[in-house]
């Protein structure tokens, strides 16, 4: 029988567990890119191969994993969306419970309990709240990077390379999981003997049959996605990306997690993981979509490096460990209420820890208030930081709870849903179906109208993908939406092109480019009905 204290950190966990359920069992509309993979699962099962559309082999998806899980439960009856809310639904609960898992493997034994901080810090962050329930792959990989890392620390290596073999498969950043693990396990292999080396032979085996059946199947090692996504947008704008996923309450764990690193070497191939995300999503610029998608895997594994940084500051100093504890309670408050709430979630948790360590130990009270009042001045030197702090495209950055954000992105996810469906209808009305509908944005409308489709990024088109990034003035830089080739799409001649109207705000470079085309010009007109341009008769 498990004693009742070693019982209750696992009952705060599925606690977390249970009110993330509570909240997401409903499902809400989703990304406009999940329902990419939910074509081409539709289109794997109608029998005409793992292809967006027919006849064109182009890996326009970086989740082939999930895409094939979708496809699973379609060949069962189920519909995409369901299939999708469901595995994001699960995976979640996953991640939630590895989070738990990661902490508890870096602890001391006197110290386990504390792992259920770590699940609490993840669902508090509003990226993990959107993310799960986004119709997306992103659960399921955090939650397998993540697995892969505990496995490692308690000394599982060939666990370690399963969950690393998974993450691959997920996401192609799986390889920044791979390759932190084995860089370092393979020191250890090398002493150890040939047995040693069997999670590191898997894991490339593994890669190698992936990248074998990429080239194969799609003529190229990695994704199409890569070429499409990667180059031509400013460094200032990935610094921008992680910056903001910081200030979403990120940056104060970075304090405890540093000082575990500092002290415990089990958290180095998380560490070097973390550092290879964050210089990643610097170099390619962020992401298009909101709330720190990509980096939603450093939140994870920064949460458990940061109860383990507690715990060993503790060990050295209590003051210490008083001062570093703050940072757990203070991130799970600033994460689900709005920053300008800062001083309180900041000062309370250190005042509650501090007097209560005066009252049981009889510590010397002077220390005690000395870190209560240097976290109530940091607290608001920060909320005056980020006041000042306003982006030019969005305003503050992160205004309002966590609930409120989550309802302006699902709103924004709903209005883009019912958009694409209400042109898809009006397409599927036509007398004379379109022969090619062009657009930036092919995700719902793709799937919903099952018409062929261009798309105007990259994404699904090779051509595009490997052209150069448009450098038009006035328009916005949006990561995975910098490509375009114009001239391409014109002589494909699509019968519509769903980009905004002349005029727009902030257009993207292929929506610029395209104004200023005197053969669009001459061609296309806008048609009020479909909010797009149809090809002139």
């Amino acid at each position: 029988m498990v004693s009742e204290a070693r019982r209750w950190p696992f009952v705060a966990t599925g606690a977390c567990a249970a009110l993330f359920l509570l909240e997401a069992w409903e499902p809400r509309a989703q990304v406009d890119d999940a329902f990419i993979s939910y074509r081409y699962a539709a289109n794997l099962l109608a029998g005409q191969g793992l292809v967006f559309n027919p006849g064109e082999y182009v890996e326009g998806f970086t989740n082939l994993l999930w895409t094939l899980l979708v496809a699973g439960g379609m060949a069962l009856g189920f519909a995409p969306e369901g299939v999708g809310h469901a595995l994001g639904v699960g995976s979640a609960v996953a991640t939630l419970l590895a989070a738990h898992a990661y902490s508890r493997a870096l602890l001391p034994p006197s110290h386990a309990a504390w792992a259920c901080l770590a699940p609490w810090i993840v669902w508090s962050s509003a990226s993990f709240g959107l993310w799960s329930v986004s119709g997306m792959e992103t659960p399921l990989f955090v939650a397998a990077a993540t697995l892969a890392f505990a496995a490692q620390a308690g000394g599982q290596p060939g666990r370690a390379s399963g969950w690393a073999i998974l993450a691959t498969l997920t996401r192609p950043e799986g390889v920044l999981v791979g390759g932190a693990v084995l860089a370092f396990h393979l020191p250890a292999a090398w002493r150890a003997g040939r047995r040693a080396w069997t999670p590191a032979a898997a894991y490339v085996l593994c890669l190698a049959l992936l990248t074998a059946f990429r080239l194969a199947y799609y003529g190229s090692p990695v994704p199409n996605t890569f070429y499409a996504k990667v180059g031509g947008i400013p460094v200032a704008r990935g610094l921008a990306y992680l910056a903001d996923f910081l200030w979403s309450g990120s940056f104060l764990l970075v304090i405890p997690a540093a000082w575990a690193v500092a002290r415990d070497r089990r958290t180095w191939p998380a560490a070097g993981f973390i550092a290879l995300v964050c210089l990643y999503v610097v170099a390619i610029g962020g992401d298009a979509f909101p709330a720190s998608r990509f980096l939603l895997p450093v939140l994870a594994l920064l949460a458990g490096l940061a109860v383990r940084g507690v715990s060993a500051a503790w060990a050295s100093s209590r003051h210490l460990g008083i001062v570093l504890a703050t940072s757990l309670p203070a991130t799970f408050g600033w994460q689900v209420s709005a920053p300008t709430l800062a001083p309180l979630v900041v000062a309370l948790p250190a005042a509650g820890v501090a007097w209560a360590l005066v009252a049981r130990r009889g510590a010397r009270r002077t220390p005690a208030l000395a870190s209560f009042a240097c976290t109530l001045v940091a607290g608001s030197a920060l909320v005056a930081l980020g006041a000042s702090r306003v982006h030019p495209t969005t305003g503050p950055p992160w205004p309002g709870s966590r609930g409120e954000r989550l309802a302006v992105y699902r709103a924004w996810d709903e209005a883009m849903r019912r958009m694409a469906m209400r042109r898809a209808e009006v397409l599927r009305g036509w007398g004379t179906p379109p022969r090619l509908v062009a657009a930036a944005g092919i995700g719902a409308l793709g799937y919903h109208s099952g018409l062929p489709m261009l798309d105007l990024v990259g994404l699904t088109e090779p051509t595009i993908a490997r052209s150069a990034a448009e450098r038009v003035s006035g328009a916005l830089l949006l990561p995975g939406h910098q490509r375009s080739n114009v001239d391409y799409v014109l002589a494909r001649e699509p019968d519509v092109i769903v980009i905004r109207r002349v005029g727009s705000p902030e257009p993207l470079p292929v929506e610029a480019a395209l104004w200023g085309h005197p053969r669009f010009e001459r061609e296309y007109a806008w048609d009020r009905t479909l909010w797009a341009y149809v090809r002139r008769r």
